[in-house]
């Protein structure tokens, strides 16, 4: 309460920096899709297909490849 997602995430790094994120948001506002941008995670606009949030869900928990950066 009294923050959005993105101010909560901002507030959760430092102690969770292995935190993985997926952001699901039907703004279209500059301004927000902006801030959200910012942060290194997932942004699954909506509407969107079942398909499309299975799959970045996957790609978000599944571990990187050895000798990725």
């Amino acid at each position: 309460p009294g923050c959005n997602g993105d101010e909560m995430v901002r507030a959760m790094l430092p102690q969770a920096p292995n935190l993985k994120v997926i952001f699901m948001t039907g703004y279209t506002d500059e301004t927000v899709t902006q801030r959200i941008n910012e942060l290194p995670f997932e942004v699954v606009p909506k509407p969107f297909a079942m398909e499309h949030l299975v799959a970045r869900v996957r790609d978000t928990l599944d571990p990187e490849p050895q000798g990725a950066v």
